[in-house]
């Protein structure tokens, strides 16, 4: 999946009349998109969260407190 962010390069001067219906258009296909397919994005974040719970804490091991003489 490309994780790069979306960009508009060259993008056309629209009127505010057609950037409000645009905006409006997205609004509905992502709540359509959510709609068919929320159930499946329910769960592959749980899974993820679940995934994350299982992951070990790397100072889980450490039996005494640290203290850091360094302060910054």
């Amino acid at each position: 999946m490309n994780k790069h962010p979306l960009i508009f390069v060259n993008a056309p001067i629209l009127s505010d009349e057609a950037v409000s219906d645009m905006r409006s258009f997205l609004y509905a296909l992502i709540n359509a998109y959510e709609s068919q397919y929320g159930d499946q994005l329910r769960r592959i974040q749980w899974e993820c969260y679940q995934r994350k719970q299982q992951q070990p804490d790397l100072f889980d091991d450490i039996g005494e407190d640290f203290e850091d003489e360094i302060l910054f």
